[in-house]
């Protein structure tokens, strides 16, 4: 999962409220899970994660701009690339330093906290949403984890110690190139090729890549002097002279940041074999046994240091899941080629956009994890038993699958949407709201045993 950090400066006066920490649903359709932190006026407020700014209005009373909760304020919401929301609310009347369309990295300065919009006290409420459309479309929020000082990952409470560190700047987006081989930023480029330039011809493509989290201005551990390519966008080496960029040329470091890649090492998280190559200084992953280096042939990873980029958490929420009219089964939307046991494929008509929380393991998060994606099917089984079903024949595939948490509940006051069941027959995900249902083991599906899932939407 995804580690966001605490959205401030760590200036001791930083404390939980009275409400502190929601984690209860009970306190509303849109914000379970959310945080209320308290601070005097004018505390320095930080992106929590990076991403592109959606939504900013400055107002010091009640909403002028159609929020959903009327009343907070000067605001500012953040999307991430996941499609998840950001929200900061209550902030300093005229602070945001931040403009929609804008991006923003991991640990910005964005605004002043304030006590605008319907705030009992000066302090800064904090949530993420699984999608947000609309002041009247968006998706209720979900408990996401914290680093900080003295945490790696981690979920604060009321009585917690909150010792921020935003010392170091993250930008996500970077993407591994397909085609050559090479680190891109995949993101609203400053400036050039949307994409960036691919020495394999065409711009840079990042089918199956990792989202990969690099590091600016840090003094931490690892190598500095790496820059961003506002011609190709990819990542060279600045340190040496006579670098090839795809774009023609050396590259370019205009307006790019100074980044700061780790050494391999087991200490670090992340996916290592990153290498750099002394024809064309850039960076690829010589993992994979074919590159393209802009000055010809494949990159060269002699004299190159073994280097570990950080990547999102595969436990971050994942939107295009739908119930199928014809089985009342849950599937893949985003994938072709899905299997229903009725037969043809599966269809999403009349389906909500349902999102699907990845290994999330806190204990303070009801769930049951191990609920998988078959590939054969684009349909969704708990992974944890033997002997599933799986209307593309044989049993169901968990290969290539994320573990999916699925929130168990018999409380009405559950996020999402209730009534979701297993199937003791096929091992699969159905919707027990209606009848008619169809299981590729035969006949309906079974909910005996099973426990009442709540999936967002």
């Amino acid at each position: 999962m995804t580690v966001y950090r605490l959205p401030f400066d760590d200036d001791g006066k930083w404390q939980f409220t009275p409400q502190g920490n929601w984690d209860d649903p009970a306190t509303g359709a849109h914000q379970p899970y959310a945080f209320d932190f308290s601070h005097p006026v004018g505390g320095v407020v930080r992106a929590a994660r990076g991403g592109s700014v959606i939504f900013v209005e400055n107002n010091d009373g009640n909403s002028t701009k159609g929020d959903p909760v009327p009343g907070y304020g000067t605001a500012i919401l953040i999307r991430h690339i996941d499609g998840t929301v950001g929200a900061y609310d209550h902030l300093k009347f005229q602070s945001p330093t931040v403009t929609e369309g804008q991006s923003v990295l991991q640990g910005q300065t964005i605004a002043l906290s304030g006590n605008t919009g319907q705030s009992f006290n000066p302090h800064l409420h904090f949530g993420v949403c699984t999608f947000w459309n609309s002041p009247n479309d968006l998706g209720p929020d979900f408990p996401v984890q914290f680093q900080d000082k003295n945490h790696v990952s981690w979920r604060p409470f009321i009585g917690n110690a909150l010792a921020a560190d935003n010392s170091t700047l993250r930008q996500e987006e970077w993407r591994c190139c397909s085609k050559c081989q090479g680190l891109y930023f995949s993101g609203k480029p400053i400036a050039g090729v949307i994409g960036g330039k691919c020495p394999s011809g065409g711009t840079h493509s990042h089918a199956k890549s990792g989202n990969y989290i690099l590091m600016l201005e840090s003094t931490t551990l690892g190598q500095a002097d790496w820059r961003w390519c506002n011609k190709c966008q990819g990542l060279f080496f600045s340190g040496n002279p006579g670098s090839t960029c795809p774009g023609g040329g050396e590259h370019s470091k205009t307006n790019s940041g100074n980044y700061v890649l780790a050494h391999n090492s087991p200490s670090v998280p992340g996916q290592a074999d990153w290498r750099w190559c002394n024809k064309c200084h850039g960076l690829f992953f010589g993992g994979a046994p074919d590159s393209t280096c802009p000055v010809g042939g494949a990159h060269s990873k002699t004299g190159s240091g073994n280097y570990t980029l950080a990547q999102m958490g595969s436990g971050d929420p994942q939107q295009d899941w739908r119930w199928c009219s014809k089985c009342q089964g849950m599937f893949f939307g985003g994938n072709a080629g899905s299997k229903c046991p009725t037969g043809g494929a599966h269809s999403k008509s009349g389906s909500s956009n349902y999102v699907m929380v990845g290994d999330y393991s806190s204990t303070n998060a009801p769930g049951q994890s191990d609920w998988r994606w078959c590939g054969k099917c684009q349909g969704m089984f708990f992974g944890g038993n033997a002997g599933s079903t799986c209307p593309g024949g044989g049993a169901h595939t968990a290969s290539g699958s994320s573990n999916y948490t699925l929130v168990n509940s018999t409380s009405s006051k559950a996020p999402g949407q209730a009534d979701w069941r297993w199937c003791n027959k096929c091992q699969g995900l159905f919707f027990s709201g209606n009848p008619g249902s169809m299981c590729p083991a035969g006949g309906a599906h079974s909910k005996t045993g099973s426990g009442n899932y709540h999936i967002l939407h």
